[in-house]
C-alpha cells in the first residue's frame, strides 16, 4: 500500500492519520462500499455526520465561514487515509471542492448559508462540474441551460453550486436548490 510522505515536524499530520485510522475501524470499508453501491446512494449519513463532528468536512473552509481554515496538507492526509481504508464519501466534491469555491467568493448571506449546510452535514452542497452551463438574463431572472458531465451525490444534495457563462464569456456563480424546477 502506498504511503503519503510529507514533512511533519510537529507531529500533527501523524496524529490526524491516527485519528482517521481509528475512525475507519467503525465503518466497514469494502463492505460499506458494496452496500452503498447496492442501495444506489453515495452517502452513509451516519459516517458523514461523524466526519463533520471530527471537523473534517469544514477542514478547508475558511474560518470566516465557520470552518477550520487549514491547508491541503491536512486534507491530503484525511483523503489518502480514507482511500486506503476504502471509506467512501463525497468528501472530495462536497467538502474539498465546495469549500474551495466558497472560500473564493465574497462572504454573503447565501455563501454563509451554504457553508452552514456544508458544516452541519445534514445535507450536501454539491458543485456542478464538467460540461458547460450558460446563463441568460430574462428580466430579473437568470436562466441557466446546459448539462454537467459529472455530479456526485445528487440524491443527497440540498444545493448545487453552478458555474455558468454569459454570451460574452463572463463567469458567474449560482447557488441552485436541488429541488428547483427544471433540473
Amino acid at each position: 500500500m502506498s504511503e503519503l510522505m510529507m514533512d511533519d515536524a510537529d507531529g500533527v499530520l501523524g496524529m490526524l492519520k491516527e485519528s482517521v485510522d481509528a475512525f475507519s475501524k467503525g465503518f466497514p470499508g469494502a463492505k460499506g462500499l458494496r452496500q452503498l453501491r447496492e442501495s444506489q446512494t453515495a452517502l452513509d449519513k451516519k459516517q458523514w455526520k461523524e466526519m463533520a463532528n471530527a471537523g473534517w468536512i469544514g477542514l478547508l473552509l475558511s474560518e470566516a465561514l465557520g470552518g477550520a481554515g487549514l491547508s491541503i496538507r491536512e486534507q491530503a492526509v484525511i483523503s489518502h487515509t480514507l482511500g486506503q481504508k476504502l471509506i467512501t464519501s463525497p468528501i472530495a466534491s462536497s467538502s474539498v471542492f465546495a469549500s474551495a469555491i466558497l472560500n473564493t467568493v465574497e462572504v454573503s448571506e447565501e455563501c454563509s448559508r451554504l457553508a452552514t449546510v456544508l458544516l452541519n452535514a445534514e445535507q450536501l452542497v454539491v458543485p456542478v462540474t464538467g460540461g458547460k452551463i450558460t446563463m441568460i438574463l430574462n428580466g430579473q431572472d437568470f436562466i441557466l441551460n446546459g448539462k454537467s458531465d459529472y455530479l456526485d451525490a445528487v440524491q443527497e444534495a440540498s444545493d448545487f453550486i453552478v458555474q455558468a457563462y454569459d454570451a460574452d464569456g463572463t463567469q458567474y456563480l449560482f447557488s441552485v436548490p436541488a429541488q428547483a424546477q427544471g433540473i
